[in-house]
């Protein structure tokens, strides 16, 4: 029996997830982590190998989709970041608006560490998963 619950709760979890993208819950009024690269950036390389594969698949990635955008030229209407000088550098956004950055990638703990404490500063209502039923995430 507890098996099934499982399921039942995966199922209903992956049906809840399905419904938000196809409501818009990726538009851009929701959070969003900016990726900001150039093009040969040994950094950026590293962090696609050690966190790209896993991310959308966390619970941040899901509060914050990820979207990769280059360090030099045109930034996407409505975005209103402070100057990009280094790659990487993270950016997360709420309606177009810097909440926090991440400059640099020295490893996974240093990421994941940095992204709690720019998540903590999100208000509970840019909270996607929070509209499916489960409260925001505590970091500590």
């Amino acid at each position: 029996m507890r098996k099934f619950g499982k399921r039942l709760g995966a199922l209903a979890l992956g049906a809840a997830l399905a419904a938000g993208a196809l409501l818009g819950a990726g538009k851009a009024e929701a959070a969003e982590l900016l990726m900001f690269e150039d093009p040969g950036c040994i950094y950026c390389e590293k962090w696609r190998r050690e966190i790209g594969p896993i991310y959308p698949r966390t619970r941040e990635g899901q509060i914050a989709p990820i979207r990769f955008l280059p360090k030099s030229g045109p930034r996407p209407p409505g975005l209103n970041v402070g100057p990009i000088i280094y790659s990487p550098t993270f950016v997360l956004v709420e309606r177009g608006q810097e909440i926090g950055r991440i400059v640099g990638y020295p490893g996974p703990q240093f990421f994941w560490g940095m992204l709690a404490r720019n998540l903590e500063r999100l208000p509970p209502s840019s909270f996607q998963l929070q509209s499916m039923g489960y409260p925001p995430p505590v970091y500590r």
